[in-house]
């Protein structure tokens, strides 16, 4: 007789008891896994492990994307993406564009003649020039339709205004001293800083915006170099570097020297004894960075300081003493032919020998392009260093041209967004109060995509557009980099690609990302340069006149 239960009633004890009459029935699962818990947790380890792993080798390109190696995680990815064919079309239309406006020649400004002047006189009348027989032709640029959309124009505000009429925009010192430059004046060199977090720290981005620069302009030298690697992933592109370990390193991300003395570029380095060194060879990889004709050393001036020795190609050829009355900031040059060269620096002792860089020059023309990228920086990390010091270091580089690029690591946390705006505000005002006569661009934080959703990290576009308020009202121009990538999900479509523009962390441009970035920025500066050429030209009478080179900073107050 077989027994009829309600499927509502509980199961009896002796239901769950094994029975020699039912040797078919699985064991319970709990009965199964005990014991083998470890085992199990180990494979899942494992399993996650080799997850992360795949991406991490993914994103620097030795294994196939995780979409293939996964492909349950594949997602669509949406928006355009910026070709390097594409960047380099434009660049090319812009650079015959400013080759043709260059090219022009202006005529004389017309004068009356003698006649019409006294015909003029006796009636009273001002002398009317006569009209020249032809005028300059206006400057052509580029319309943006015809650059496909590619280049994100600068935005570039009014600093000053007379009688309701803007006279000065925030770039135009930089302009004015490339235009000096690209029309071959002799000694022309343009400076450009460009501080940053981590996405600047291998020189990628900034590397190819100075091989640009200079390849258009004129190579001025490869800027300025820290003298030891205060991070692993520091690099230059046209210099070849050598550091011994005889260093301590204090970076500005972290406060770590008290009197809060970082130099030019936010760290010091301190020599732990004599036979500390660091070298400085010129490259011969590519068409810039080949020569050298000017070397100085930045150093902090101090009661007691020690002494440092420079060797050009394995022979001595100067010492000179960090010692000094009071504390301050000290340069130290040694001119050169100008040629390649290896210049080594090294610790005699005899005192702390502090320093902060070097620099790596030649006569010019050209154009000199820092690239100071400090890793896991946030903007407020330009807030450490000591306004009176810094402002000392800035005074002796005399840049063109700041430009800062943050917002990466902004993006990491929570963020109050009041404070932030009012902390940017804060940095504008430095950059304006320590460098008056350079322009100052705002380049914003690329894009910053989430690793787990592919996503554009939330805050990016936030950051973005505070970044931009700020900017302009400060007397500053802005570039939207994010935008000028590809807007949300960029760096997952760059990931992507073949070759990698990106790496699998989602946030640092590979390579073939770095030369994208860099073509289009470049491309902004020259379409910012034709714009100048035109703006001054028709405010001038078409002359072309700039601003000359020992003209005032902008009489618009510092915010």
């Amino acid at each position: 007789m077989v027994e009829q239960r309600d499927e509502m009633e509980p199961p009896r004890p002796e239901d769950d008891a094994p029975t020699a009459a039912a040797p078919g029935v699985l064991p319970p699962l709990r009965a199964r896994l005990r014991g083998r818990a470890p085992r199990v947790a180990l494979w899942l380890l494992a399993l996650a492990s080799l997850t992360f792993l795949a991406d991490d080798l993914g994103g620097w390109g030795l294994l196939p994307p995780p979409e293939e190696l996964w492909p349950w995680r594949a997602e669509p990815a949406p928006g355009r993406n910026v070709s390097s064919e594409r960047v380099r079309e434009a660049t090319a239309e812009l650079n015959d564009a400013l080759t043709a406006a260059l090219a022009r020649r202006t005529p004389a400004v017309p004068r009356p003649t003698p006649a019409a002047a006294a015909a003029a006189r006796a009636a009273g009348e001002a002398p009317v020039a006569a009209a020249p027989e032809s005028g300059p032709d206006p400057v052509a640029r580029p319309a943006p339709e015809d650059l496909d959309g590619t280049i994100q124009p600068l935005e570039n505000p009014c600093r000053r205004e007379e009688a309701g009429r803007c006279v000065e925009r925030a770039l135009d010192p930089f302009y004015a001293a490339l235009r000096r430059t690209a029309l071959g004046e002799p000694g022309a060199v343009t400076r450009i800083t460009h501080y940053g977090d981590s996405v600047i720290v291998e020189d990628l981005w900034t590397g190819t915006v100075r091989r640009k620069l200079q390849q258009r302009f004129g190579d001025a030298g490869a800027g300025f170099l820290f003298v030891a690697r205060p991070w692993e992933w520091y690099g230059h592109q046209d210099v070849v570097t050598k550091f011994t370990d005889a260093w301590l390193v204090k970076r500005v991300t972290v406060g770590q020297s008290r009197d809060r003395l970082y130099g030019y570029g936010g760290v010091t380095f301190l020599a732990a004894g004599p036979g500390a060194k660091a070298t400085f060879g010129t490259s011969s990889a590519g068409a810039t960075g080949g020569a050298v004709s000017r070397f100085e050393v930045y150093y902090l001036a101090q009661p007691g300081g020690g002494t440092v020795a420079l060797a050009v190609d394995g022979a001595e050829r100067a010492t000179f003493s960090t010692a000094a009355d009071v504390v301050g900031s000290g340069f130290h040059r040694l001119d050169l032919a100008d040629g390649p060269h290896e210049i080594e620096l090294r610790s005699l002792g005899g005192g702390p020998v502090r320093l902060f860089g070097v620099t790596l020059e030649r006569e010019g023309p050209g154009v000199v392009y820092d690239g100071i990228g400090i890793l896991g920086a946030s903007a407020r990390a330009l807030l450490e260093p000591d306004e009176a010091h810094w402002k000392e270091q800035f005074d002796h580089r005399r840049p063109d041209l700041v430009i800062l690029t943050f917002g990466t690591n902004e993006s990491d946390h929570d963020l109050s967004l009041t404070a932030y705006r009012e902390q940017l505000g804060r940095i504008v005002a430095r950059i304006r109060a320590v460098a008056p006569r350079a322009g100052c661009l705002l380049a914003g934080p690329p894009d910053r995509g989430d690793p787990n959703t592919h996503r554009t990290r939330p805050l990016i576009p936030k950051i973005v557009a505070i970044q931009r308020e700020v900017a302009l009202a400060g007397g500053c121009a802005f570039w939207d980099t994010f935008a000028a990538m590809g807007g949300p999900d960029t760096m997952w479509r760059w990931y992507r690609a073949n070759p990698r523009q990106s790496f699998g962390d989602l946030t640092h441009l590979a390579p073939a990302g770095g030369e994208i970035l860099g073509g289009l920025l470049y491309g902004a500066l020259v379409q910012g340069l034709l714009e100048y050429l035109e703006r001054t030209g028709e405010r001038n009478g078409r002359t072309g006149a700039a601003p000359p080179a020992d003209a005032p900073p902008s009489a618009l107050p510092v915010p």
